[in-house]
């Protein structure tokens, strides 16, 4: 299963655990590029909407793959040429539709644009989606070949049976959101602090991880990659140590199926207590 490094937070305090407090310096970007490179990591997850993460990649010389995303608010050949040059490469390997609404309407201009970069600045179209329709539309759709859904132990929506139906239409997946922005393995009270009604599930989860002798970790990570139809896990880090237990944590044992069994039976919180966009800003 690939490691994809997620850039959201290369330059900037981002989710709810955050222990930045401000941008983060380039030297620092770069050494968790470099670490990036030392863990094995395959590609890198950016977007025109991470400030200056595309021109720290490009300034790392990243030779890896590299997937970006269409800023919604500009053509997809002009977006597209615009992340190249920050990223100083020909091509990108995944072009993604960052507006997920998008492929609700397989009609739009904006899919057909962003489908004619295919084979030149673009090895493949994705659609980065939110919701279970938005999945459906997409695996409808033969110009999308790689889709990126949110999927953790507290967010199950991206079902087996949908993962089969992508995988037998050619269709890659890979998952970010696996711990939440990091809820799944911060302290119970203070995920409650910062989204109200989340911290009991995530104190059963970690209750479950204990009794297996487990980090939450490893069982959140663990849990994802027992999930059969997922070609990759995106997951971000602050820093170099922190990528390293995100590593270490990929390359563990996997779970037992006693454990994962007592995983699927935790209940699920409600569609809004999983979904960041929901979440308070500035917590």
């Amino acid at each position: 299963m690939e490691l994809v490094l997620g850039t959201a937070q290369l330059r900037n305090a981002y989710g709810v655990t955050t222990t930045l407090d401000g941008p983060r310096r380039s030297g620092d970007a770069l050494a968790l590029l470099r670490a990036a490179v030392h863990e094995g990591v395959e590609a890198l997850d950016t977007a025109p909407a991470y400030g200056e993460a595309e021109a720290t990649i490009g300034e790392a010389a990243w030779i890896g793959s590299v997937h970006t995303k269409i800023d919604p608010e500009v053509e997809p050949a002009a977006s597209l040429a615009e992340s190249l040059g920050r990223l100083r490469r020909r091509a990108v390997d995944v072009l993604y539709l960052h507006d997920a609404s998008e492929v609700l309407h397989p009609e739009s201009p904006i899919i057909a644009a962003a489908h004619g970069l295919v084979g030149r600045e673009a090895g493949v179209l994705g659609a980065s989606i939110y919701e279970v329709d938005q999945f459906d539309a997409a695996v409808a759709d033969p110009r999308i070949g790689v889709i990126q859904v949110p999927l953790s132990v507290l967010d199950r929506r991206i079902d087996d049976l949908r993962l089969d139906r992508a995988r037998s239409a050619g269709v890659a997946v890979y998952a970010r959101s696996v711990l939440l922005q990091g809820v799944l393995t911060a302290s119970p009270d203070e995920v409650e602090a910062a989204v109200t009604g989340l911290g009991g599930f995530v104190s059963a989860f970690q209750a479950v991880a204990r009794r297996w002798r487990r980090s939450p970790i490893e069982a959140a990570l663990g849990w994802v990659r027992a999930v059969g139809g997922i070609k990759g896990l995106v997951i971000g880090a602050e820093s170099p140590e922190e990528l390293h237990g995100v590593a270490r944590a990929v390359r563990s044992e996997p779970l037992d199926d006693a454990m994962l069994s007592e995983l699927r039976s935790l209940d699920q919180p409600e569609r809004r207590l999983v979904d960041p966009r929901t979440w308070s800003k500035g917590v």
